[in-house]
């Protein structure tokens, strides 16, 4: 996903979900997206809604957006790919 694209997400999720900005999150960025299959070493960040938008900058993540994202509560979840067909 790109930034735009990744920003209006989350703003949308902001607006609409039951805990707006202040809903804790968990993203999982595959391993796969950096050539590599270190399946040993999660890429997992949490955090809270309001505080995504900067994921795409994380330093140990290339500038990427995560492959999965979801609430604590597990009301909602977001599966991306790299390619963006079938984000």
């Amino acid at each position: 996903m790109d930034r735009p694209d990744w920003n209006r997400l989350i703003d949308v999720l902001t607006a609409h979900g039951p805990q707006g900005a202040d809903a804790s999150c968990v993203a999982y960025y595959n391993p796969l997206l950096y050539g590599g299959e270190d399946f040993e070493v999660p890429h997992v960040r949490t955090g809270t809604l309001a505080d995504a938008k900067v994921l795409f900058d994380h330093p140990d993540e290339d500038g990427w957006s995560p492959s999965n994202f979801w609430p604590r509560d597990r009301s909602w979840v977001l599966c991306t790919d790299h390619d963006l067909w079938a984000t």
